[in-house]
């Protein structure tokens, strides 16, 4: 029974940052390598681990603020899903300015949007 629990926790450690580390390598050193996979883990405190084993493996941070807090894993790209969903369109966005994390902000964010959407639309 010691065995099971102990394969258990070494092999999905082993499996997350061995991952990891095969992107890092493919990536590059000089890449941004970001974890997002805090809904598609399993169990109760998968999302914590897979993004530590995310980080200990070569990535540049989680967006998975409890790791970040538990473990000081940089947190990144991250926002209220319930916010985005509580808007049914661009034209239900009262105050179109963006909050910076430097203090500054950005002017017109759903003009950013946009243009990213552009964007992305043009390369399929």
């Amino acid at each position: 029974l010691i065995e099971t629990s102990m394969l258990t926790l070494v092999n999905y450690a082993s499996l997350v940052a061995t991952n990891a580390a095969r992107h890092r390598l493919m990536a590059g050193p000089d890449a941004t390598l970001l974890e997002f996979g805090l809904r598609r883990a399993q169990g109760p405190d998968g999302g914590v681990s897979a993004s530590r084993y995310a980080y200990l493996g070569g990535f540049d941070g989680t967006s998975n603020l409890e790791a970040g807090r538990q473990f000081g894993i940089p947190c990144k790209g991250t926002h209220a899903h319930s916010y985005v969903q509580s808007h049914r369109g661009f034209e239900d966005v009262g105050d179109s300015r963006l909050k910076l994390l430097d203090g500054t902000a950005c002017p017109d964010f759903i003009a950013l949007v946009r243009e990213q959407m552009a964007v992305l639309n043009g390369i399929k």
